[in-house]
């Protein structure tokens, strides 16, 4: 508790674990960086009532082996949880992890990992439901050639979660100015 209590705010930072995969697309946008940097999983950050941040442990509290790419990180809405989407190609995943309430550097694995059911998911969320209900989680895919993009929904946040319903998504082109 007391390395809770020394720290203003509390979170998560995922990274890239992978070459490229902070650009996969190519060149996208121009912005110059190093793609041999890869990151080593989720970091456990803290910001002091003073404002300074600093990282909670030396290395990462989940592993690339882990979690590959965790990109997208969403604490639940009662911060007992964190979920994770795994920003993978071929078949993303979606994680989920209790948060131990003494020391939050202390992740464990809730179930088995989840398809995303598309490829590259970018964001998850958790949507509040009447109170006699589970939560649901959201989750969308970037996809790429117009195949694996969409939203999927989950219901419940245990060992017992399931997909309830993935919504495909089209890609259309042209510009802003082109609506029709």
């Amino acid at each position: 508790a007391t390395m809770v209590a020394s720290h203003k705010f509390i979170g998560y930072v995922g990274c890239y674990t992978f070459p490229r995969q902070a650009d996969p697309f190519g060149a996208i946008g121009g912005v110059p960086y190093d793609d041999s940097k890869v990151g080593s999983g989720i970091l456990a950050i803290a910001i002091s009532s003073e404002g300074k941040l600093s990282r909670l442990q030396d290395g990462p509290v989940v592993g690339s082996s882990v979690v590959p790419n965790p990109s997208y990180l969403s604490l639940s809405n009662d911060g007992r949880h964190l979920y994770v989407v795994s920003e993978m190609e071929e078949e993303g995943k979606v994680f989920t992890f209790g948060i131990d309430a003494a020391d939050p550097t202390k992740l464990s694995s809730i179930g088995n990992p989840l398809s995303s059911g598309g490829s590259f998911p970018c964001h998850i969320t958790e949507l509040e439901t009447p109170k006699d209900q589970k939560n649901l989680l959201v989750v969308c895919n970037y996809g790429k050639d117009n195949d694996g993009a969409g939203i999927s929904i989950y219901h419940g946040l245990d060992s017992g979660t399931t997909m309830v319903q993935t919504i495909p998504c089209e890609q259309h082109s042209g510009s802003q100015g082109d609506l029709t």
